[in-house]
């Protein structure tokens, strides 16, 4: 189940809860760190412009981000292009569905680059 909370600064960050069992938590760490180690919220517009896995622990204080590839950079020059790379979401989408269960989203049909400071 997904849920989305609205940041001070109007950005969104959407969430999923995924089982804090252990044999579950390894599976997932190992998948990112050992499987896919090179790989490395939405604007006020609503565009995203990252993608990224937070883990707290039961005092609600955030232990671990790891962020995931953008489709908007890219990483040849660590820069944002006018293109999007959807595939870069693949693992993503990937152990968001083997993980916390939701399904695989399609590229929005109308994307804009997020905004950048």
């Amino acid at each position: 189940m997904a849920t989305t909370t609205a940041n001070l600064d109007g950005t969104t960050t959407e969430y999923f809860d995924v089982e804090c069992s252990e044999a579950v938590l390894m599976a997932l760490l190992g998948e990112i760190f050992e499987v896919n180690w090179r790989h490395r919220n939405l604007d006020r517009g609503g565009r995203a412009g990252s993608w990224g896995l937070r883990m707290w622990n039961g005092h609600g204080e955030q232990m671990l981000t790891v962020f995931f590839p953008n489709p908007w950079i890219d990483p040849a020059s660590q820069r944002y292009g006018a293109v999007p790379d959807w595939s870069r979401l693949d693992l993503w989408m990937t152990l968001r569905e083997h993980f916390a269960g939701v399904p695989a989203e399609p590229p929005p049909e109308r994307a804009e680059p997020p905004v950048t400071h």
